[in-house]
């Protein structure tokens, strides 16, 4: 796991070493093409290498952690915002989306957002 530059995750109610067994663990699954966690302030504070649907990793890493950082995170609120919208009593817990070449997983919590990246075709 990578971290990106002198950010730290303020992860207060979560021990880092369980946020590092818990990456560990979700890159382990068959497909993964990455991870990333952004902080409530939008910026990606752990992130592993992020590849393509073949497994090769990415040329140009932060373009590509700081995009879905700053994307990801916006959508899953427009999501929840629509959501809550439909049924007030309710809430959006996880987001997937699914396109020809990735799916992209999302858990947006009030201290941070998870994402998940992976090849659909490996899922199946």
């Amino acid at each position: 796991t990578e971290s990106l530059g002198p950010r730290r995750a303020r992860l207060s109610s979560v021990a880092m070493s369980e946020v590092e067994a818990t990456l560990q663990r979700i890159n382990g699954h068959k497909g993964v093409l990455g991870t990333i966690i952004v902080n409530e302030d939008g910026e990606a504070v752990r992130a592993t290498t992020v590849c393509d649907k073949n497994g090769v990793p990415v040329a140009d890493q932060n373009a590509v952690v700081k995009q879905m950082a700053d994307l990801l995170p916006a959508l899953a609120s427009m999501a929840r915002n629509m959501v809550r919208d439909l049924d007030p009593s309710n809430d959006l817990r996880f987001l997937r989306i699914r396109s020809k070449d990735h799916e992209i997983m999302v858990h947006a919590d009030t201290e941070f957002t998870l994402i998940v990246i992976q090849n659909p075709a490996a899922a199946e």
